[in-house]
């Protein structure tokens, strides 16, 4: 069970990764990635102003949308490291299949 965050600095990036990787999360066949992204057009700046931020108390709209503000950047934090993990992972792999390829192409018995 997560504290609700009072503030927009009590919203980490730690919080966001484990609600979007959360086991409990509500559409479990999407990829980390898809559900970035779905969190990312539900959290744009316009969707948000028009259907959230217009229903809330002058008093509070500042600290309400710079939370906003905080959960997006923790979206988008999140959506490149994703990105660069699945970079990482293709670049292991040409590396391992380069490597491979040089040892085939040596003696058949290399291997015994």
């Amino acid at each position: 069970m997560y504290k609700k965050p009072n503030s927009a600095e009590e919203i980490t990036s730690g919080a966001v990764d484990a609600y979007i990787m959360s086991p409990h999360y509500p559409d479990q066949d999407k990829s980390t990635k898809d559900r970035v992204r779905q969190q990312l057009r539900r959290w744009h700046e316009d969707h948000f102003n028009q259907k959230v931020l217009s229903k809330v108390s002058e008093r509070d709209k500042a600290r309400v949308k710079e939370a906003a503000g905080t959960v997006t950047r923790n979206l988008n934090n999140l959506l490149e490291r994703t990105n660069e993990s699945k970079k990482a992972g293709s670049s292991v792999f040409w590396v391992i299949l380069g490597l491979l390829s040089m040892y085939s192409s040596k003696s058949p018995f290399m291997y015994e």
